[in-house]
């Protein structure tokens, strides 16, 4: 994958000389990258992103045809290069929220030694993760930011850390500079569940004639009768309302605090918990979320779509 704002660079420098061979060289490549880009399985690219390409790779193939002639005109490829950029930065207009649940925590003798993550494992999905990330920035044409947010538990926090890590790396690797700001804590995508919560919570599901093993049963029933379980875990249970309803001010708030601008493109990371992010899928996917979220499975929110388990769903923006 070709890096944009290397090309888009090119592209200024080579305006600038009137260098229209080069230009129509360059776009061509772009609207091969994005036509590439559009086709590759796993990408993560909502709707109105897709219609936007489209639109994108279209102004390409003109700004190509405008300046591929030996007797092109300087003036109308400036014209087409112009219109090429108007639809290509609205692209990242919208700073871009990643949800993310952490990955398989150390137990037995691997935490006896004194690791938070499992120490293969581990790396290997933030390496993963890092590597989706990078794919989609190096789309972008002007500079990207990544603020950072966990919760209050050691394995978000370091799961945060190798996924900042490794996707600085291979940014450097491939000549592309990436800010990070590491916000730390945050507790809108919190733990919240103390263990006498969980056990008593267990409990509940026992009586109740539901599997208790944290699992996908047991927080169905959970999500559908929040004030039986209420009653019986000690201290304040959080309402699955209550979570979606503070995970959507997470989201609100820091588009606000974060917004994308024509100059830098941001992209927010949240690294949570399943149950935190399991409420915000069901509330979003409704019967289509039918598991408890992967260790490192992650919804992302774009524009007016949130992408659970692979597939669009509405979302509103404010």
């Amino acid at each position: 994958m070709i890096d944009m704002q290397t090309w888009m660079t090119q592209l200024d420098a080579a305006m600038k000389k009137k260098q229209l061979n080069v230009i129509a060289q360059a776009a061509a490549r772009m609207e091969a990258a994005l036509a590439a880009e559009e086709s590759r399985p796993g990408t993560l690219m909502p709707e109105y992103k897709r219609n936007q390409i489209s639109k994108v790779r279209e102004a390409l193939g003109v700004l190509v045809r405008t300046a591929s002639p030996a007797d092109a005109d300087d003036k109308l490829v400036f014209l087409a290069l112009s219109n090429m950029k108007k639809l290509f930065y609205p692209l990242f207009a919208s700073t871009v929220i990643y949800l993310i649940r952490h990955t398989e925590k150390a137990g037995g003798e691997e935490a006896k030694a004194g690791y938070v993550l499992k120490p293969v494992v581990g790396p290997q999905q933030a390496h993963a993760y890092a590597q989706m990330l990078i794919d989609e920035i190096r789309l972008c044409p002007h500079d990207v930011k990544v603020t950072i947010f966990h919760s209050e538990v050691s394995r978000t926090a370091k799961f945060a850390q190798l996924v900042a890590y490794e996707l600085d790396k291979l940014a450097k690797n491939g000549g592309r500079t990436v800010k990070f700001d590491i916000k730390g804590q945050d507790m809108r995508i919190g733990m919240r569940y103390t263990n006498e919560q969980l056990d008593a919570m267990n409990k509940t599901a026992t009586a109740r004639g539901v599997k208790a093993d944290g699992g996908w049963a047991q927080f169905s029933d959970y999500y559908a009768n929040p004030g039986v379980y209420a009653q019986e875990a000690p201290g304040k249970l959080p309402i699955p309302g209550t979570i979606v309803a503070e995970i959507d001010d997470f989201v609100q708030n820091e588009r606000k605090n974060h917004p994308s601008t024509p100059d830098t493109w941001n992209i927010v990371l949240g690294f949570s918990h399943s149950w935190i992010l399991d409420c915000y899928r069901v509330r979003y996917a409704g019967g289509n979320a039918k598991a408890i979220i992967s260790t490192a499975g992650y919804l992302k929110i774009d524009g007016w779509e949130i992408n659970i388990d692979g597939r669009w769903y509405p979302y509103p923006f404010d």
